[in-house]
């Protein structure tokens, strides 16, 4: 007994079973080294000034390396104290998009001052992204951790959220 195929269906089952590499191609778009140029939190409620995180940070040795396989690493440096913290991510590409999510609990801690959530997304353009944006609304934002002089009981703000790499 013999199974015939029509030519259709021959067509489908070769295309289900192709890896276009599309995947590949993606990650390779953002792989690299990404310095930081802005990270501020602009709350919804007027009388509070913008907070820039930027500004506490040494923006040019803080950094986002993405690798090939979705993983990262976003190094922060600290401009008052000259201390490091690497915060460990894993990132899914699509074609104009980039999510990011802290590896663990304590990479979310360390996400969190710097008023970032543990979940956030960036965009990007080209076959070779050269910056990675992101600017969106969040809530629950510890603003007093961040600046207890000036932000005094402000524990749980929303507002907009503003960052961007580029590749140096």
């Amino acid at each position: 007994m013999s199974l015939r195929l029509s030519a259709p269906l021959v067509a489908l089952l070769v295309l289900a079973g192709c890896d276009s590499g599309n995947d590949d191609d993606l990650f390779l778009a953002l792989q690299g080294t990404y310095q930081l140029d802005e990270l501020s939190f602009d709350p919804a409620t007027s009388s509070l000034p913008t907070a820039d995180v930027g500004a506490r940070l040494d923006l040019d040795d803080t950094v986002l390396q993405l690798f090939g396989d979705g993983t990262g690493q976003f190094i922060v440096f600290d401009g008052s104290t000259g201390l490091s913290s690497r915060i460990e991510l894993l990132y899914d590409p699509s074609s104009t998009r980039a999510s990011f999510e802290a590896e663990t609990d304590r990479d979310g801690d360390s996400l969190s001052e710097l008023l970032l959530p543990e979940e956030f997304s960036l965009t990007y353009q080209g076959d070779r992204a050269t910056q990675l944006t992101g600017s969106f609304d969040v809530s629950g934002v510890d603003l007093e951790s961040f600046d207890p002089a000036v932000y005094q009981d402000q524990r749980s703000n929303r507002g907009t959220l503003t960052i961007r790499f580029s590749r140096p």
